[in-house]
């Protein structure tokens, strides 16, 4: 082989194994399943006790995500799929702060788009789908 062709195949070489090693790094980033969990929170009071109950709800082990809306008073949370966490929980953790849950659902998360649940439509007892 000539120097140029070896510098060629070389090159040719590292670049195979390069992308390689990258498409592998991309499916290793691939998160782990997750689940959505939706609720509404009637009594919440102001957009200040929502940031804290989404402190609050962040502590909880396996929560990847957590918003808390004062104006549509929804909780919208992004958990893993094999995790443990219950409207039980959820309510427990409320309770501190004289809330409650309703219209509360946890279903596997299949996109990133979601449509906020209308407070006025749910009822009085907690309703789990």
């Amino acid at each position: 082989m000539t120097g140029k062709l070896r510098h060629k195949v070389a090159a040719y070489m590292s670049s195979a194994v390069l992308s390689m090693w990258a498409l592998g790094g991309l499916q290793a980033q691939t998160p782990p399943a997750a689940d959505r969990i939706q609720a509404v929170i009637p009594e919440l009071r102001s957009a200040r006790q929502a940031h804290e109950v989404d402190l609050a709800l962040r502590d909880l082990a396996g929560v990847r995500m957590s918003r808390t809306d004062y104006n549509t008073r929804n909780l919208l949370m992004e958990v893993a799929a094999n995790g443990t966490i219950t409207r039980e929980q959820v309510q427990a953790l409320l309770l501190p702060f004289e809330l409650t849950l309703s219209c509360y659902t946890r279903e596997a998360l299949t996109s990133h788009t979601y449509a906020p649940l209308d407070p006025r439509s749910c009822e009085q007892t907690p309703l789990v789908r």
